[in-house]
């Protein structure tokens, strides 16, 4: 009577002694109806489902590449393997939830004195079975579970966002190198219209029309080029090794055979900024972790409470082993013990703190990890318009620098117009034709993001 008195009492400490924790926490963020006013307005429209993956017409060889991508990148990889790891983690903690089963077997032989100073032999065998099952009074081993159970889901989530990683670098890689190509072949034409230039100063200065500058110069400017062609061949080939090694193919870096910028098109989308932040990938990975770290502080907390455990123990200890086998001789015992911790509670209490503050860690990292997504959109979205109307303006100025040079070129040819005139007109057409390539490429680039930002392919390939 006294020791169950004890034991309510000590169990009602306990009780009132434990914070009061939640696993999860509300988080209300204000994430509005747009996106933000001042994003300039681009062809991102909502009400209609998107009908075109990544927002660009891809070849259908690039889905060879992606495939190849998904099969054989490290990266990728790694998070299976973490994911698999998650189950096993969530495998392991499950089975503490059960009783544990031992099976005994033991056999000592010790010496004794007797009052004479003689040494007797005494051998004892054992055999028997040993059950124990402690009872989650408090949901401690649940919350445990739940924490691994939330932090595989995580890890399932950091697996998708890898794979749309992975697929966008793909694609970027692949737009690198078309960008140095398209440069390779830009600088190649240069190349060919220098020297065809530098023979005409050649013919000019044999008539008299032209001095040894202009022909310095000419010369001057076609071994500028010859050296670019170089650096950009450079830049391909790193390029292709880049581009090679997220395929999970480097070294063997093989020229792509198809080289043909994708085009544009018109982004559809029938979600709500709300339900795009809420759902990508990373944003659910984050906020699993954060929920898992909600269950480790529970159950941090829980371990200053009382531990109610059931042991079985069905065994016998004879002095021949033949006996062991003969149930008339086995017994049985069941002892019910509560155990309160005292001494080491304060280490208790720190683990607890820590886990608290594990806790906050993963909370600030979930806003920062919304927040971020945030950006990312409204930075793409904007720069989508932004790159959009560049590009228009690039090839309109494009086109005005290409009749500028051809009508210097051809005052050139009938002595109107200088040499530093004439390769002022090509230094000014060069610049602004390299920077059509590289705008129309850029296009292309943000408009992955933009959908990677989006989340549209997980939606896409979840649908």
């Amino acid at each position: 009577m006294k020791l169950g008195c004890i034991l309510f009492v000590t169990l009602l400490c306990a009780c009132s002694s434990i914070d009061n924790t939640q696993s999860n926490t509300d988080i209300e963020m204000d994430i509005p109806n747009l996106w933000g006013e001042g994003s300039a307005q681009s062809s991102f429209q909502e009400g209609v489902a998107s009908t075109v993956e990544w927002g660009v017409v891809l070849p259908s060889s690039i889905q060879a590449m992606l495939d190849n991508a998904l099969s054989n990148n490290q990266q990728l990889r790694i998070a299976s393997l973490k994911v698999q790891q998650g189950l096993l983690d969530v495998k392991a903690s499950s089975g503490l939830s059960w009783p544990e089963l031992k099976l005994l077997m033991a056999h000592r032989q010790s010496q004794s004195l007797n009052s004479n100073l003689v040494k007797s032999s005494n051998t004892v065998s054992s055999l028997g079975i040993n059950a124990s099952w402690e009872i989650d009074l408090w949901r401690r081993l649940a919350d445990g579970t739940d924490s691994v159970s939330w932090t595989l889901a995580a890890k399932e989530q950091e697996l998708e966002a890898v794979k749309l990683s992975v697929m966008a670098q793909v694609i970027i890689g692949w737009l690198n190198v078309i960008e140095q190509n398209n440069l390779l072949a830009l600088n190649k034409k240069n190349i060919a219209n220098q020297k065809r230039r530098l023979q005409m100063s050649m013919l000019r200065l044999d008539n008299g029309l032209a001095t040894s500058i202009d022909i310095r110069n000419a010369k001057t400017s076609y071994k500028r080029l010859t050296d670019t062609e170089q650096v950009i061949q450079f830049r391909r080939d790193q390029a292709l090794r880049k581009l090679q090694l997220v395929l999970g193919a480097y070294p063997s870096a093989q020229m792509i055979d198809d080289l043909t910028l994708p085009k544009v098109v018109d982004l559809n989308v029938n979600t709500s900024p709300k339900d795009i932040l809420l759902n990508r990938p990373d944003v659910l990975a984050a906020e699993s972790t954060l929920i898992a770290s909600g269950f480790s502080w529970n159950a941090a907390e829980k371990k200053k409470l009382p531990r109610l455990s059931l042991t079985l123990n069905y065994d016998v200890k004879r002095d021949s082993i033949s006996e062991l086998f003969d149930f008339d001789y086995w017994l049985n015992a069941v002892t019910a013990s509560l155990v309160q911790p005292i001494f080491y509670r304060g280490m208790l209490s720190a683990q607890a703190e820590k886990a608290k503050l594990q806790r906050d860690i993963q909370l600030a990292h979930y806003k920062s990890t919304l927040l971020t997504a945030w950006q990312e959109v409204e930075n793409t979205l904007q720069n989508d318009t932004v790159l959009k109307e560049r590009q228009i303006l690039l090839n309109q100025a494009l086109y005005q620098a290409q009749y500028a040079e051809q009508q210097t070129e051809n005052q050139y040819t009938q002595g109107l117009a200088t040499s530093f005139e004439l390769l002022s007109a090509q230094r000014t057409r060069t610049s602004v034709e390299t920077d059509a390539v590289k705008i129309a490429i850029a296009r292309v680039k943000n408009r992955i993001q933009l959908t990677l930002a989006l989340g549209l392919p997980s939606q896409l390939n979840t649908n």
